[in-house]
C-alpha cells in the first residue's frame, strides 16, 4: 500500500449526492417550487420526503423527476402518499406506482456502495 494511501477512504466519499427533485401533486394539480422538497430515506419501491406545508394529503398522486449529479438520468416516478406526519413542513412516504426498476436501482447501488464504504470505516477504526 503506497504512504498516505488508504484503501478504505477517499475524500470523494465525504461529498454527497447532490438530488434534484421537481414534480407536482397530481392530484390537486400544484407545482412544487424548485428546492422546496428534500429527500428523507430511500426505500426499495417509494421515498420519504419532506414537503411545503399544504401541498399534499393522505392519497393524494405525485409526479415527481429525480435527478442527481452521479445519475445517468433523471429518475421519473409516480407514487401515492400511503404516509404523511410532521409540521410545518410535513414528511410524507410515497410507495412507486410508475417508476424505471432499472434506473432506480441505480439510485440504490450508489447508496449501498456508500454505506458499505462507510462499514469498512468504521471496522477498520475499531480494530
Amino acid at each position: 500500500m503506497a504512504e498516505g494511501k488508504n484503501p478504505f477512504f477517499k475524500v470523494e466519499d465525504l461529498e454527497h449526492l447532490e438530488l434534484a427533485i421537481v414534480g407536482m401533486n397530481s392530484t390537486s394539480q400544484v407545482r412544487f417550487k424548485e428546492n422546496s422538497i428534500r429527500l428523507t430515506q430511500i426505500l426499495d419501491n417509494g421515498i420519504c420526503i419532506e414537503v411545503p406545508p399544504r401541498s399534499c394529503a393522505m392519497g393524494h398522486s405525485l409526479a415527481l423527476d429525480i435527478s442527481g449529479k452521479n445519475l445517468d438520468e433523471p429518475i421519473h416516478i409516480i407514487g401515492v402518499i400511503e404516509e404523511m406526519h410532521g409540521e410545518p413542513n410535513p414528511e410524507v412516504r410515497i410507495k412507486f406506482r410508475q417508476y424505471s426498476q432499472e434506473n432506480w436501482g441505480q439510485l440504490l447501488d450508489y447508496f449501498a456502495g456508500k454505506q458499505t464504504n462507510i462499514n469498512a470505516i468504521i471496522k477498520n477504526t475499531r480494530k
